[in-house]
């Protein structure tokens, strides 16, 4: 794509084209030596009174954006169109042009450049390719569910710690000091075993409620203390230690965005920085689908 004389345009002009909501979408790039001013790509009805010299958009620009893709990794960029029953049924992409919309300002530059290399104003942008994607049909309103991960987290180990770890550990003491059963513990062998436990597992769910961190999020372990977060999805809820409040009571059909903000502890070896996300379509079972990487 270039400037002035000749100004290279993408046309998108389908036969069909019924009204509604589309999104055009193309993967750009800056050519390598472009300046800066010149890294823009505007979108529009494209001009076509070719004896006005002026081939580029008719009218004014539906939008304009800064290409930052480089020809190695074009960048991707998606721009919304709505198509009434009046909208001309085409879509120009060039490269922004002045602000005035007068191309005569750049014939100047355009004929020095000419002399030079022949053929006028080096170009700036590079297309890889554009698709126009729609009518998208009308969708629900969007809703958001968010769950701050150490509520859940925390209710959990500190049940099991206090539960489990060190309340068997204290009726264990109690039998063994006075003969008499309690809940759980029947017989000095369980009492023993119990005393045991706490002793090898308790000082890491101690250690973990502890540590400062988990009053704002929790932390992903190794160990059983806290291996994995859940988001689970209406109408289901996370092993019952504490129950999601759902935004909705079912989950409709559709794409939907899972975001979350993870982080590194210093001091920690690199291998560790990273956490698979996948699916858990029943318990002890992970359906992996993505790695990412943790910084």
């Amino acid at each position: 794509m270039k400037l002035a004389h000749g100004t290279g345009r993408v046309i998108v002009a389908p036969k069909k084209l019924p009204p509604g909501n589309y999104t055009l979408r193309l993967a750009a790039a800056a050519v390598d030596g472009s300046p800066a001013s010149r890294r823009f790509i505007q979108v529009g009805h494209p001009q076509r009174q070719i004896a006005s010299r002026n081939w580029g958009l008719a009218g004014p620009a539906i939008s304009t954006h800064q290409v930052s893709g480089t020809i190695a990794n074009p960048k991707v960029i998606e721009i919304p169109l709505t198509v009434g029953s009046n909208t001309p049924k085409e879509f120009a992409i060039q490269e922004k042009q002045p602000n005035t919309g007068n191309l005569k300002e750049l014939w100047n530059a355009h004929n020095a450049f000419k002399k030079e290399n022949g053929y006028g104003h080096p170009p700036a942008i590079w297309i890889d390719w554009v698709e126009l994607e729609g009518p998208h049909s009308a969708k629900a309103p969007a809703w958001t569910q968010r769950r701050e991960v150490e509520e859940h987290a925390n209710r959990k180990v500190g049940g099991t710690y206090n539960g489990y770890f060190k309340g068997g550990h204290d009726l264990a003491r109690t039998f063994l000091e006075t003969g008499k059963q309690q809940k759980g513990i029947t017989d000095e062998q369980e009492a023993k075993f119990r005393i045991r436990t706490f002793e090898e597992n308790g000082p890491s769910y101690r250690r973990y409620l502890d540590d400062p961190l988990t009053k704002k999020g929790s932390l992903l372990t190794i160990s059983d203390v806290n291996k994995s977060e859940f988001i689970a999805l209406p109408p289901e809820h996370p092993t019952g230690w504490l129950k999601t409040k759902h935004v909705v009571n079912s989950l409709p059909p559709g794409d939907y965005k899972i975001r979350f903000r993870i982080g590194t502890i210093k001091g920690t070896p690199v291998e560790r920085h990273f956490v698979d996300f996948g699916a858990v379509p029943d318990k002890d079972q992970f359906h992996h689908l993505a790695t990412f990487g943790c910084t």
